[in-house]
């Protein structure tokens, strides 16, 4: 089901994260909180460059890749990613989810496929270091158009809240998630986001062929 986030303004986005890390109890939409250690000013930077208020890439957490290098998702300005939460000990709904987003790349818009890229962020702080992301990459065949990210659980949290991605973290290591890909456009708003597996890939499509 195709599904419009309501992104705050910027003003705004410094309060969600000032709540999101500094406060215990609920998370994105119910999820209950890590709790972190940064402070308000730290998670509430302004990202340069002019990008617009409801862009994800105000927000500068730093992820580090499957090639272990060290960027910011403002690095992705320019590109059109969609973009999935997942991690990388799911038996069952996160390859779904990266079946769907296969597919959708099997059906990329010609003049378009250039330009997309598809990014997997992981909730596994603990266990999806870049060289577990690498073997991963390798074992489902995605190739250089996929950046897997790995991030601190505040990071994580912070991009859930933004994303509007559930989660919560159970007993031995597993995640219970929502099960949500993203679009974003070349400046980091988000365009349509579609729920479920097995789900209709036209709402992701129509957006990247009307960009």
């Amino acid at each position: 089901m195709d599904r419009i986030l309501r992104i705050f303004p910027l003003a705004c986005l410094g309060c969600l994260l000032w709540l999101g890390t500094g406060c215990s109890g609920k998370g994105s939409r119910g999820a209950e909180s890590d709790g972190g250690n940064q402070t308000r000013s730290e998670h509430s930077r302004v990202a340069g460059g002019g990008l617009p208020e409801t862009s994800i890439y105000q927000f500068q957490g730093s992820w580090h890749t499957q090639e272990n290098d060290t960027i910011q998702l403002q690095t992705l300005r320019g590109k059109i990613p969609v973009v999935a939460m997942v991690f990388t000990h799911c038996e069952f709904a996160c390859p779904r989810i990266i079946t769907d987003m296969k597919k959708i790349r099997k059906e990329l818009p010609p003049d378009k496929a250039d330009e997309v890229i598809f990014v997997l962020v992981s909730f596994d702080s603990e266990r999806d270091h870049p060289v577990r992301l690498k073997e991963y990459a390798r074992q489902v065949k995605l190739d250089d158009k996929w950046l897997l990210l790995h991030g601190s659980e505040e990071n994580v949290r912070m991009l859930s809240l933004l994303l509007d991605v559930n989660y919560q973290k159970q007993t031995g290591g597993t995640f219970a998630h929502s099960n949500v890909i993203t679009l974003l456009n070349r400046e980091g708003e988000i365009v349509t986001q579609v729920d479920g597996l097995g789900m209709d890939a036209r709402p992701i499509l129509s957006g990247i062929s009307g960009m």
